[in-house]
């Protein structure tokens, strides 16, 4: 039946299809890949965050010319620092193609991660000093930043390798430290979890249950996944536990 239809194509529809396929190819092959990058749970924890409508609201700010974060590297690290940052950029890319685009695609800011080389202990004062004299580019997160050391750095080889966030002048992230991320959850989740605190109130939590403050985000990695031995603190907690 299929051979009769393709028959019955004009010349017109037959470049059509041929011209849609060329373009369509290409994020398929991305989207395959994603899926492959990622584990199922990976996979539940991203399909909720592109619940949330973060990508409208970067576009909606013509203003943005990136989306992203501010990201510290200490003057000296290990020598494994290329390999691991190869790792982020992998990462970051797999979670920007697993879902499709939103239609205004063409509108959407780049993602960014805004290197910055910089000793551990200057960090704080490094981003509220850069952020008051206005030299970050618009649409990086201003609450935030991500950053590495030798512990992540180590993480490297691990399961689940991480990097840390920290709220600036947040006197809970202070309290409490700063928080382990799961490289494969920059983007789109931890990017989409802290977008929706800038949204209306009645967007600021669904699909969720609970908030994306920092304490919530803190609290929610100290479940004990019954399959493993210990607490990994590691930022997203399972799916079903979000």
């Amino acid at each position: 039946m299929e051979k009769y239809i393709r028959a019955a194509w004009s010349e017109d529809m037959k470049i059509a299809r041929a011209n849609a396929r060329a373009i369509t190819k290409p994020f398929q092959a991305n989207y395959f890949a994603a899926r492959k990058f990622h584990n199922s749970d990976d996979w539940r924890n991203i399909a909720y965050a592109m619940k949330i409508p973060w990508q409208e609201y970067v576009i909606k700010n013509p203003a943005n010319t990136v989306f992203g974060f501010v990201f510290f590297i200490p003057s000296v690290i290990g020598n494994e620092w290329p390999i691991f940052k190869e790792q982020i950029e992998t990462a970051t890319r797999h979670g920007l193609n697993c879902h499709p685009p939103p239609t205004r695609k063409q509108d959407l800011p780049k993602f960014t991660l805004y290197w910055i080389e910089k000793d551990v202990v200057d960090m704080e004062s490094t981003f509220v000093s850069k952020r008051a004299n206005g030299e970050y580019l618009k649409g990086l997160r201003m609450d935030c930043f991500l950053y590495v050391d030798e512990e992540s750095l180590r993480s490297y080889n691990l399961q689940r390798p991480f990097i840390w966030l920290w709220e600036s002048a947040n006197a809970i992230s202070k309290e409490l430290g700063s928080l382990k991320v799961d490289i494969k959850h920059i983007v789109p989740l931890l990017f989409a979890r802290l977008t929706q605190r800038d949204l209306p109130e009645e967007q600021r939590r669904k699909p969720y249950r609970k908030p994306s403050d920092f304490a919530t985000l803190y609290q929610i990695v100290q479940y004990k996944d019954p399959t493993k031995q210990r607490i990994d603190g590691i930022w997203p907690a399972p799916a079903r536990t979000m």
